[in-house]
């Protein structure tokens, strides 16, 4: 676990560099600008660490509009029948020096948001569940975008980031 928190802390931490997003004639600051509605957005897997069971996912704006995201993603699994998966959400809340919470990020076109998610490790208490996709759905929007998984869902929760500045936009 301790692996865990240095990962999504390190994750929290590159969102301080990209505060604000700039439209080309200033920042813009994300109270000023609309929410990213899910049909703005295209859902990407970015990176993962197999090694703590770390995913990290990429929303990324295809609109024509500047958008803003602020706080955590709802995330649903899916099985191979297309039920739900009984999953326990933990959102990770970083130090106060390193939250995001509150100020959200500003999009551009074309600019991305990542958020990660832990995957609890099979530690052979119990059963693990296969699922096949995984939802996540932006704050304030009504549906969510799927990424295809071939994953478990072992016991214990998901561990969910805020959203994070990708690295590739700063």
């Amino acid at each position: 676990m301790r692996r865990t928190v240095l990962a999504l802390g390190v994750a929290g931490g590159l969102a301080l560099a990209g505060c604000h997003q700039q439209d080309g004639g200033g920042n813009v600051r994300a109270d000023k600008a609309p929410p990213c509605r899910s049909q703005d957005l295209a859902l990407k897997r970015a990176a993962e660490d197999a090694s703590v069971g770390l995913v990290t996912y990429r929303f990324v704006n295809h609109s024509e509009r500047l958008c803003s995201l602020k706080g955590y993603p709802e995330i649903t699994l899916s099985g191979a029948d297309g039920a739900k998966l009984d999953a326990k959400i933990q959102q990770f809340e970083p130090p106060p020096t390193m939250s995001r919470r509150g100020i959200g990020l500003v999009l551009r076109p074309g600019a991305s948001a990542d958020f990660s998610v832990v995957f609890p490790k099979d530690a052979g208490k119990g059963v693990c569940k296969p699922f096949v996709k995984l939802t996540a759905t932006p704050p304030g929007s009504d549906w969510g975008l799927d990424s295809a998984e071939d994953r478990k869902l072992c016991e214990g929760p998901l561990v969910v980031s805020i959203f994070t500045v990708d690295p590739g936009d700063l």
